[in-house]
């Protein structure tokens, strides 16, 4: 008689828009230059949240540091990228941050929310460059990234690092 329990399978359900609906918890893979990937022993404790919370998550957290006056759409796309993080597209107001690298898988939460930053700064450089002590947009044909932009990136991510204010290790250091 074989009485060996089976193996549970391993469910990771994914919904029509390919949003994971069962949300695991990453480890990280030994050496400090790898990302963390699915699930391969040692569990790291972090919550990963699922996909389609990330645009509810990344505008209460920008609500935070600057209420925007133009509204704009989020897209979190999960099409998989070899280099390209996001995307600002003026005509629509449509802010797209892609999840997945080609390579690695699923980028990290927070530099989805850095990439997230970086494309709101594009928005606000064209809705509302007075809210930035600029007269106009700062746009020069032929760059990306004005003086303009840097300084209203500059700006968010400040806020935001004030708003999380000292690390546990930071507040340990200084005493």
């Amino acid at each position: 008689m074989d009485d060996l329990p089976e193996p549970r399978p391993v469910r990771r359900v994914e919904d029509r828009d390919h949003d994971i609906l069962d949300p695991r918890v990453f480890a990280t893979p030994a050496g400090p230059a790898t990302r963390p990937g699915p699930i391969t022993g040692r569990y790291t404790g972090q919550f990963v949240p699922p996909i389609s919370a990330l645009g509810p998550l990344f505008r209460y957290r920008f609500e935070k540091i600057h209420r925007c006056r133009a509204d704009y759409d989020l897209d979190i796309n999960p099409r998989a990228t070899t280099r390209v993080l996001g995307g600002y597209y003026r005509s629509r107001a449509l802010v797209r941050v892609y999840v997945r690298d080609r390579d690695l898988g699923l980028r990290p939460l927070e530099e989805l929310f850095d990439t997230f930053l970086h494309e709101m700064a594009h928005h606000l450089e064209y809705t509302e460059p007075t809210s930035f002590a600029a007269r106009a947009c700062g746009r020069v044909p032929g760059r990306m990234h004005s003086r303009l932009f840097w300084r209203i990136l500059g700006e968010l991510k400040h806020r935001w690092a004030r708003l999380q204010g000292p690390r546990r290790d930071d507040s340990r250091r200084a005493r």
